[in-house]
C-alpha cells in the first residue's frame, strides 16, 4: 500500500468552483469494499476528473441536491468515535500530466469558512495507467480527524482542484469541484463571512490522518 502524507498549508479562503459540475456521478470507489459508486459531484476538464461527495457511514447513502449533502449530528453506529458521515475525494488524472492537486477542508461549522489545505498531491509521478485504476487517488475522511465535533450542527464546504505543477494554491484552476455538507440542520441566521486573514493553528493535529491510497483504505 502506498501512503503519502499530504503537506499541511493553513489558510482561510474558499473559492467556489467555477466550472459546470456533474451531480450524482458514478465513480468506482477503490478505498475499501462495500463503498457505493454513487453520488459524486464531479468535474471533468483538461484530461482529469475530480470528484467529491459526502456519505452516511452506516447506510452508504450519498444522495445530494446540487452538491449539498445533509446528515444528522452524532456518531456512526459502526464507530462511536466517528461522526455519522464522511467526506470523500477522488482524483483520476486520466490523460493529464504535470498537474498537482489541492484539497480544501472547511473546519468552521458556521457559515464562515476557515480552511486547511492538503497538497500538493501529484499522483501522476507515482501511479500507473488508467486502465488498471492506478491513476486514481481516493480517500475517505471524517470530521473528527481534524478536531471537529461530531455532535455539533454545522455547514461545511469542501473543494478539490487541479493546477499546473508548480503553480501552487493560487494557480489557474484546470479542474475544480466543490460540495457543501449540512449537518443537523444548523441555523440559517448565521451571516458570518469567510475570514480571509485567519491562519489556523492546526499543525500537529489530525491532518496526519489524510493518507492517499492507491487501492484500499483501512481507516473508515
Amino acid at each position: 500500500m502506498i501512503k503519502r502524507l499530504l503537506p499541511l498549508l493553513c489558510l482561510a479562503a474558499f473559492t467556489p468552483a467555477a466550472s459546470a459540475l456533474e451531480y450524482n456521478a458514478d465513480i468506482t470507489a477503490i478505498f475499501g469494499a462495500g463503498n457505493p459508486s454513487t453520488g459524486w459531484t464531479a468535474d471533468s476538464e483538461n484530461g482529469v476528473t475530480l470528484a467529491l461527495r459526502a456519505k452516511n457511514r452506516d447506510t452508504g447513502d450519498t444522495s445530494n441536491t446540487l452538491g449539498v449533502y445533509s446528515f444528522a449530528t452524532g456518531s456512526s453506529a459502526s464507530n462511536s468515535a466517528r461522526a455519522l458521515w464522511n467526506f470523500e475525494f477522488s482524483i483520476d488524472q486520466g490523460t493529464g500530466t504535470n498537474y498537482e492537486y489541492y484539497l480544501q477542508i472547511d473546519t468552521d461549522p458556521s457559515t464562515g469558512i476557515n480552511s486547511i489545505f492538503g497538497g500538493p498531491i501529484n499522483p501522476f509521478a507515482a501511479f500507473g495507467d488508467n486502465a488498471t485504476l492506478d491513476s486514481v487517488t481516493q480517500n475517505s475522511e471524517n470530521i473528527t480527524f481534524f478536531g471537529g465535533d461530531k455532535n455539533a450542527a454545522g455547514i461545511y464546504s469542501y473543494e478539490l482542484y487541479a493546477v499546473a505543477a508548480g503553480a501552487g494554491i493560487s494557480g489557474t484552476r484546470l479542474a475544480d469541484t466543490s460540495i457543501t455538507v449540512n449537518v443537523g440542520s444548523p441555523s440559517q441566521n448565521d451571516t458570518s463571512v469567510p475570514d480571509a486573514g485567519t491562519t489556523l493553528t492546526l499543525l500537529g493535529m489530525a491532518f496526519s490522518g489524510i493518507e492517499v491510497f492507491r487501492r484500499k483504505a483501512s481507516r473508515q
